[in-house]
C-alpha cells in the first residue's frame, strides 16, 4: 500500500487531487491510502505517527494545471526521484 498525503488550503483542490488518485489507482491496481489536509500544520502532526510514500502539496498542482491538466506517467516520477 502506497501512503499519499495532499495538502493544501483549497479544499476542491484536494479533492481533485484525490480523484484523480483514486482514477489512477484503479487503472493500475495499485493500492493507495490517500490523507486529505488544509494546512501543513495539520499535515505535520501526524509525521510522528504515519511515514507516507508520496506527500503533494498546492505547489504540484498549479505545475499540473500550468501543464493544462495534463498528468504525468508514474514511471516519470520515479525516474526523477531514480526509484
Amino acid at each position: 500500500m502506497i501512503l499519499i498525503a495532499i495538502c493544501d488550503d483549497n479544499k476542491n483542490v484536494r479533492e481533485d487531487l484525490r480523484k484523480l488518485l483514486i482514477q489512477y489507482s484503479f487503472e493500475r491496481k495499485e493500492d493507495f491510502k490517500i490523507f486529505l489536509f488544509a494546512s501543513s500544520q495539520e499535515f505535520c502532526e501526524t509525521l510522528v505517527e504515519v511515514e507516507y510514500d508520496i506527500i503533494v502539496a498546492s505547489e504540484a498542482y498549479d505545475e499540473y494545471v500550468k501543464d493544462g491538466c495534463k498528468s504525468k506517467p508514474i514511471s516519470k516520477l520515479w525516474d526523477e526521484l531514480d526509484l
